[in-house]
């Protein structure tokens, strides 16, 4: 007979985004280059700007590189986009003196010559689909608004009249501009056309005595600059044209000189000239008031406004001390993880309860973990904010230094991450069933090895000991860890 003690062993196979009560804001960089960038406008992702006072430029959001030079002969500036086509105005064709309306088709590439080398003045341009508006001087003092399609061959004078129309804009059939006829050039008024009518008619915005400029357009909503002199400072107005019971109504209520209004949909931005920051105003959400949109410790000018009416993503540009700048505005909404907690310590391939809070538009969320501090993130699950997530099992690392982090799918830019907690592999430990002591073996007869193991065993070797442990040998050098070996003692 022999007694043994019985051994097994394994073998193991941002720029910092601000906070409104509707919105998170957050700023970037559209282009930082040589040169003073200025007069931006934006399409869809599209922006268009001056570049050095003589050139036209062109960049996607978001695109990497360098921006397009679309225009570089001649003295271009004030560009403005609508789908594929941007217009300027220049002087390349006529002299320092003559100004004309040029135009370049991104879709195909070509140059477009809205007014080209006719003698006459034509400036201050803006498009919307197929129709071009800007100035066309007539003689001393005297500019009309008028009209063109993009190939430059349907030319006419929106309203034709011995005054200074200035600064035209355009969306749509709607144009607006800005009308010295009441007032002997003293002071100015907006009008607007409507051009799908068969008769053009000019129709005033009334309800001031102030001097009235700078007018934009967005569907029915017309947004202007407006000087009441009586020492308050510019303010920015509205008139929707289809509701002129209302009349107009004060948008920019913070203090300061406020000017260049830009609006699409529901969104008004504007240049605050006291602080040199762009502010903006939800048209829909009235009673939250106006709210910064830039910092103001460098100059901010000239803003332009791009709302998409099917994603209602809102954009604006500016230029920011002579680069372009861009911000979106995001519906508010804010994340904390609130399980698991700096310190806790959970099993691989164990469970995870993930817990979180949520506030504003979060229709769901990403969930990611990370064991090296943030430096790498896996995908967990994409899940709708309930606020909990059953994490069944959690990945075989060996780290105190991991992450839960939980993501806006909306909005990316929207997310928080856990403190830092350990997850550890589980011990590898193998028990020993049968024989477990004091049994009596024959020799040479079969003796049943029974064991149990707990964490990643694969295989395992099974030694026996004749003299309690001082000595060793093999009974198998590797066998499946089924839990069960027959051995011929």
């Amino acid at each position: 007979m022999k007694c043994f003690t019985l051994c097994l062993s394994m073998s193991v196979c941002m720029f910092t985004s601000t906070v409104h009560a509707a919105y998170t804001i957050f700023p970037f960089p559209v282009y930082e280059g040589d040169g003073i960038q200025t007069k931006p406008d934006i399409d869809g992702d599209i922006v268009v700007w001056e570049h050095g006072g003589a050139d036209i430029y062109l960049k996607q959001l978001g695109a990497p590189g360098q921006p397009d030079c679309i225009s570089a002969a001649g003295t271009q500036t004030d560009p403005k986009i609508s789908g594929n086509v941007v217009v300027w105005y220049d002087n390349h064709n006529n002299g320092s003196t003559q100004r004309d309306i040029y135009g370049y088709d991104l879709q195909n590439g070509n140059d477009l010559f809205i007014t080209h080398n006719d003698g006459i003045t034509q400036k201050n341009p803006d498009i919307s689909g197929d129709f071009i508006v800007y100035e066309h001087y007539t003689n001393e003092n005297v500019y009309n608004v008028y009209v063109n399609d993009k190939e430059g061959s349907s030319a006419a004078a929106i309203f034709s009249a011995s005054t200074y129309q200035i600064r035209p804009a355009i969306d749509g059939d709607l144009v607006v501009w800005g009308d010295g006829r009441s007032d002997g050039f003293a002071n100015y008024d907006i009008y607007y056309c409507d051009l799908s009518q068969t008769s053009r008619t000019a129709h005033p915005v009334w309800g001031s005595d102030g001097d009235q400029w700078h007018p934009a357009v967005s569907g029915s909503v017309i947004v202007w600059r407006e000087d009441p002199k009586d020492g308050s400072g510019f303010k920015i107005y509205g008139y929707d044209q289809t509701d002129p019971a209302t009349g107009r109504f004060l948008i920019s209520t913070n203090s300061g000189n406020h000017d260049y209004p830009a609006i699409s949909g529901n969104i008004v931005a504007w240049e605050n000239m006291s602080d040199s920051s762009i502010w903006a105003f939800d048209l829909n959400n009235r009673a939250e008031g106006a709210f910064r949109v830039s910092g103001i410790t460098i100059n901010n000018q000239r803003p332009a406004v791009y709302v998409d009416p099917v994603s209602g993503k809102k954009t604006i540009v500016w230029d920011h001390n002579g680069d372009i700048f861009a911000a979106e505005l995001q519906d508010y909404s804010h994340i904390e993880v609130t399980s698991p907690v700096g310190g806790d310590s959970f099993t691989a391939g164990g469970s995870m309860t993930i817990t979180w809070t949520a506030d504003g538009a979060v229709p769901s969320v990403l969930i990611e973990f990370s064991s090296n501090g943030g430096t790498d993130w896996t995908t967990v699950d994409t899940v709708s904010n309930s606020g909990s997530y059953s994490w069944d099992a959690v990945e075989n690392v060996d780290s105190t230094d991991c992450l839960i982090r939980i993501t806006n799918t909306q909005y990316p830019n929207v997310f928080a991450a856990s403190a830092a907690f350990a997850v550890h592999p589980i011990p590898d430990e193998i028990a020993v069933i049968s024989p477990n002591g004091g049994e009596m073996v024959l020799a040479g007869s079969e003796l049943e090895i029974q064991w149990t193991s707990v964490g990643d065993v694969n295989d395992v070797v099974i030694l026996f000991s004749p003299d309690n442990e001082q000595t060793w040998q093999t009974v198998t050098a590797s066998t499946a860890n089924d839990g069960a070996f027959t051995w011929d003692a």
